[in-house]
């Protein structure tokens, strides 16, 4: 009973986390709406640096400052392997086509017909 309840739980909210994504990718296609969530966002980052909830990182203690620190380069480290990850998977397709248009050429030139095509046209 209790497992079928957190799976429940779980399904909903997934359902949910992708319902957020959506309606972010639509709100993000629209220029206004993205320029109206932006300043909602960024109001709300304000209000929470005014009520000190948000810290700059010359306002920590050394131990927050070196975990902040610790994040950054997590993150920083994540992004930069994300984005070669992408690049990889590019030049690869990139080659691919390459790859695929040379073979196409390749047998245009072998093929028979082709050839008696170019003889016809050169006389």
């Amino acid at each position: 009973m209790v497992k079928e309840k957190c799976k429940k739980n779980e399904d909903e909210l997934e359902r949910r986390r992708i319902a957020r994504r959506e309606k972010y990718k639509r709100i993000k296609s629209d220029p206004e709406k993205y320029a109206v969530e932006r300043a909602k966002k960024k109001e709300a980052y304000l209000k929470r640096k005014r009520e000190k909830k948000v810290k700059n990182i010359n306002q920590m203690s050394p131990r927050a400052q070196r975990a902040q620190r610790k994040r950054w380069r997590e993150n920083s480290k994540r992004y930069l392997e994300k984005k070669a990850q992408e690049r990889k998977i590019q030049e690869v397709t990139i080659s691919q086509v390459l790859e695929a248009h040379t073979k196409i050429n390749d047998k245009e030139f072998s093929d028979p017909l082709y050839e008696e095509n170019v003889k016809k046209r050169d006389k």
